[in-house]
């Protein structure tokens, strides 16, 4: 059986996937917001933050930063796959 800090990593790193790939993915689609021009990564991005935080709350400094070391380069090849397979679709 799985333990709880087990599937609670399990959970924080698919979201830190998510995040940094979707943020990755909307860098390319710009917004005026306010007067001022952004991508829709810009609203995004901010969850990273939440993110890293819930993980080191959740499972202290020395796993939190082992999990996002880990995870960030293959949210680079997600958001690369994605990019791509966009690019494909059009």
């Amino acid at each position: 059986m799985i333990n709880k800090s087990t599937k609670i990593l399990t959970y924080l790193i698919i979201l830190h996937l998510l995040i940094t790939t979707i943020s990755n993915a909307l860098v390319v689609l710009p917004v005026t917001f306010l007067g001022y021009k952004l991508t829709w990564a810009a609203f995004v991005f901010p969850l990273v933050v939440v993110a890293t935080d819930l993980t080191v709350r959740l499972l202290g400094k020395r796993i939190a930063k082992k999990t996002i070391t880990y995870t960030y380069p293959l949210a680079l090849i997600f958001s690369v796959l994605v990019v791509f397979l966009e690019k494909e679709s059009l």
